[in-house]
This record gives C-alpha cells, structure tokens and sequence, in this order.
C-alpha cells in the first residue's frame, strides 16, 4: 500500500470555516433484493438511479456513495450484506425528488438489486472523515505526482484539516480508467468537518469520489468493499 504521510492544516490560516447554510444530507435505500454488484460500480449504478428517477438531473452536486459489502471469490465482485444500501448526498430541499426510488428494482451493470424505503441522515460532525476515492485532473499520472497534486489542491482548498492519501484506486468512467486515492484527513473542528462533508473534495462526485464519511464508519461490519 502507497501512503503518504499526514500533511497537515495550514497554520497561518486564521480564517473559520463557514458552513453553508443550505443543509445537506445523505438519503439511504437499504438494498432488499440482490446478492452482488461490480466493486467497480460508480458509473452504472449512477446511470440506473437516473433510469429509474429521472428528478435525479435537478439536483444540484448530487454525490452517490459507493455501495458497501464484501470482496467476492470472483475478480472484481462485491457481495451484497445486511448493511448495504444505496445512499445518496444531497442537499436537504431536494430530498421529496427521490420519492421514486423506494420499491424499485435497478438493474445495474447486469446485476440485479431492489431498494427498500429511504431514510435521511443528518451528517455528524466528528474529528476525522474518510473518503474511498477522491481524483482531480492530475496534469501527470505517475503516483508520486498525483499524490503531490492532491495535497497541493487540498491545502489550497481547505487549509484546516490533515490530510493523509493510502492506497491508489481507479475508477471507470466512460471507458477509461481514472487515478484517484483512498483518503483520510484529521484534526478536524466541528465547522470544518461538516463543510468537508458538505463541499466534499475533488471531482466525479456522482459517481462515488470526493464524499467524506466519519472515519470509524469504515469499520463497521468487518472487512469492507467498495
């Protein structure tokens, strides 16, 4: 495993984080029917949700979690558990344009899964958020480089948290594969927590990157994918 070591917040930075005061929330469908998807699953699970709720275009930095499970025997394949779901972030006002969603069968990427009815879900400001894969349009691919653009955006973007990039991840997107890393970022305060979860950090935010979760949530059912 890559990591890099912790970089930390920007001292000279004096300014507090401002909040936005439009809510935000993540929206979860337990998922009730289907035993697998593709670990590789942002794009097509993104494209089934837009099928099956076309009110999904109107909202407005839409971010879709990658589904969470257990690595299967088979290369590339997530098992489906008690604890997975299909959730959503999105601002607050938005959330009456998934009503659809609850009750539908989604076919994604040649996998069958079924959603059950949908909850909110405040976010919790907490110390130390984890995101699976966060990406930029790194202007040179080599893992060194891009670790260096990473943080580079980050301190410049939000000076108030320790960062710390582990493992390279990529992602599909339109056939082409994409760089991205799996991150950590610490020594948070409650503002600042909530506004990274809020703004989440770098691109393809609808397709599972740049969405930031309390950091324990990683770890809640054991060994964990996706």
């Amino acid at each position: 495993m890559v990591l890099s070591p912790f970089v930390p917040a920007d001292p000279s930075n004096q300014v507090r984080p401002q909040v936005p005061l439009s809510p935000v929330v993540d929206f979860a469908f337990a998922i009730v029917g289907g035993a697998t998807l593709d670990v590789d699953h942002g794009q097509a699970l993104l494209f089934a949700l837009r099928r099956a709720c076309p009110g999904l275009e109107r909202i407005p930095g839409l971010g879709v979690h990658a589904v969470r499970g257990t690595l299967g025997s088979r290369p590339g394949e997530l098992l489906l558990g008690p604890a997975s779901e299909v959730r959503l972030r999105l601002p607050a006002g938005s959330a009456p344009l998934l009503q659809d969603l609850a009750g539908q069968e989604l076919e994604v990427a040649g996998h069958g899964i079924c959603l059950g009815e949908g909850r909110p879900h405040p976010l919790v400001p907490v110390s130390a958020l984890w995101a699976r894969t966060v990406t930029i349009h790194f202007a040179a691919l080599g893992t060194k480089a891009a670790q260096e653009q990473l943080e580079a955006r980050f301190r410049q973007e939000f000076p108030w948290g320790a960062l710390r990039l582990l493992r390279p991840r990529t992602i599909r997107v339109e056939g082409r594969q994409l760089l991205g890393f799996e991150a950590a970022v610490r020594g948070l305060s409650p503002q600042a927590s909530l506004l990274l979860q809020y703004r989440g950090f770098g691109g393809r935010r609808s397709f599972g990157c740049g969405l930031f979760v309390p950091f324990a949530a990683t770890s809640r059912s054991g060994s964990k994918a996706g």
